[in-house]
């Protein structure tokens, strides 16, 4: 399947499937007796499916024969489920696998944003993704990265800068542009970036980023004509861009599940509302699923089944302006669908067919050598946290966590300088991120989380660079040692010992082994984690990936220090009083 530019059939494909509905030409599948969801009148009906080519033909009473007829008695067929917002990077896996596991759980498109590829290697690697997924079965609706990096008001770059006239021009050869999310260049109405979201949104597909805004900042960013924002944490955050007419994107992923608060939302605006994965890691993908797992969840949070199917089908549809050839069962539509054992808590996803074609994907993928070799530390980190005084106490700003949110809060606090080192104990742990791309250059931080042992990842949004976390000097050396050996990786050190690794090798944030062997190694990662912090470590381990995100609030780590969101600057980590 080539990344998809256009989803529109070809005219002389309409013709043949009308030529079928007649019954004057043959149909090459028929669906018989299944419970269909017919999304648009938000109803489900016994009815046969008929499929000329790539497309659906007839809906119920079907004329002729059929060259493949499919008993489907008992059964639900439902639109093939639509990924409105997703990172193939926090997947983990290679685009073959990450195909493979969509299309096993119903999955027959995808809207991928790939901004983690392209803030290590820039356009080199949106280029490299984009040979792999043209190897692969799912419908891949590729999205150039327009912030690398995140934020052109931060000093904080990773491995390439993207001017935005190249941004513009990549977007012409892909499927669209991915997250706007240089809010601090909004915010101090930057003209240079509020000229290149608007030509952005009038020539292309557009993701948005709308993290934190409203009042004149919200409307400034509509008003800059994105349509879409997955950044919705709360139920008036999602009023509020209903009312302003921007389609919400609604996360159920590994870490981000506002899913579980805004679920009754979901119903009331239907079918505006979209369930999204945004984030979700292998572990998650080959024990539970993608959005199936989602919609699991939305049937035992109590949204109405049919609500729910259009949350994954129509509603993304929708939000891209491709309902007319997507998102729905019914003629002239292009036949992805899912063949579902219910609509109930337990549904489990029967078959999967794209465009008219039962999707079986063997793994198989375009070589991914151009991938390679992207993590080089040209120096010797110094894994300690220097003070300006020998011994005593100093204040110091404290990352704090936000249990189960991207969001972190600064805390000040003392601590106990020794020899001219802070002494991490108690509640407060090491941060050190270190740059991977050939420049000697290291920050440092101190998170209010205990974490015994450390633990080290190349996964670090979105410069990339690798964050080390840990409370002893012996299990960060040792962590940081595992993760640059493997050319990138995530790695937990306890005692000096790593006790788990998951390389990745592709860009730093990939791995090139099959999904079953990444999410049985990710399992052992958050188990090791979850016994370093005594906390959960499936949440834990993002939110640590989270640390250098400069364009989220409030406190972050950089290789070059401190940053403090509001104050958009950087700032001293101590103060002797």
């Amino acid at each position: 399947m080539v990344v998809v530019r256009d989803p529109r059939p070809e005219a002389r494909e309409l013709v043949a499937a009308a030529r079928a509905a007649l019954g004057l030409e043959e149909l090459d599948l028929l669906v018989r007796g299944a419970y269909v969801v017919d999304v648009w009148a938000r109803d489900v009906k016994r009815q046969d499916v008929g499929v000329k080519g790539r497309v659906i033909a007839c809906v119920g009473p079907c004329r002729g024969r059929a060259r493949r007829v499919i008993d489907a008695d008992g059964l639900f067929l439902a639109p093939g489920f639509i990924e409105a917002h997703i990172h193939v990077e926090s997947s983990f896996l290679s685009p073959s696998e990450f195909s493979r596991q969509l299309v096993t759980h119903g999955t027959t498109a995808a809207f991928v944003d790939v901004h983690e590829v392209g803030n290590v290697m820039g356009l080199r690697g949106v280029a490299a993704l984009a040979r792999a997924f043209e190897a692969v079965r799912l419908k891949v609706f590729l999205l150039a990265p327009p912030n690398v990096p995140p934020s052109r008001k931060v000093d904080d770059q990773g491995g390439a800068s993207i001017p935005y006239g190249e941004v513009l021009e990549a977007a012409r050869g892909l499927s669209g542009i991915g997250e706007v999310m240089d809010l601090q260049s909004l915010a101090e109405g930057d003209e240079e970036f509020l000229s290149f979201a608007a030509q952005a949104s009038t020539s292309f597909t557009v993701q948005g980023h709308m993290a934190g805004l409203k009042g004149p900042e919200l409307d400034a960013y509509v008003s800059l004509g994105i349509r879409n924002d997955h950044e919705v944490v709360s139920p008036e955050e999602l009023e509020e861009r209903i009312s302003r007419g921007v389609f919400p994107f609604v996360r159920y992923g590994s870490s981000w599940r506002d899913l579980d608060r805004l679920s009754h939302l979901v119903s009331r605006h239907s079918p505006l509302v979209s369930i999204v994965a945004d984030d979700i890691h292998a572990l998650h993908l080959v024990a539970e699923g993608h959005l199936d797992r989602a919609l699991r969840r939305a049937l035992e949070l109590g949204v109405d089944p049919v609500d729910a199917v259009r949350a994954v089908t129509l509603a993304p549809a929708m939000a891209y302006g491709v309902e007319a050839w997507m998102g729905s069962i019914a003629p002239g539509r292009l036949a992805d669908m899912v063949l579902l054992s219910g609509l109930d808590r337990g549904l489990s996803v029967i078959r999967t067919f794209i465009e008219g074609s039962e999707a079986v994907c063997n793994g198989a993928g375009a070589d991914l050598g151009a991938l390679k070799g992207t993590v080089r530390v040209s120096f010797t980190p110094s894994l300690e946290v220097r003070a300006p005084v020998g011994d005593g106490e100093a204040s110091a700003r404290l990352i704090e966590l936000v249990n189960g949110s991207s969001l972190t809060r600064e805390r000040v606090e003392e601590v106990r300088v020794r020899e001219g080192r802070v002494v991490a104990s108690g509640n407060v742990s090491e941060v050190h991120v270190i740059n991977r791309y050939g420049k000697p250059r290291q920050g440092s931080g101190l998170l209010g989380l205990a974490v015994e042992g450390a633990i080290a990842s190349s996964v670090s949004h979105d410069t990339h660079n690798v964050v080390v976390v840990g409370g002893d000097r012996r299990s960060m050396e040792a962590a940081l040692g595992a993760v640059l050996s493997a050319d990138g990786g995530i790695a937990v050190a306890r005692g000096g010992e790593v006790r788990a690794l998951l390389p990745l090798p592709l860009a730093g944030l990939m791995s090139d082994m099959r999904a079953e062997e990444v999410a049985e190694r990710l399992r052992t990662v958050i188990n090791e984690l979850s016994r370093a912090c005594r906390c959960d470590g499936d949440v834990l381990l993002h939110q640590l990936q989270l640390l250098s995100l400069t364009v989220i609030p409030e406190l972050r780590v950089t290789d070059r220090g401190l940053y403090s969101v509001p104050r958009r600057s950087y700032v001293p980590l101590l103060e002797v009083s």
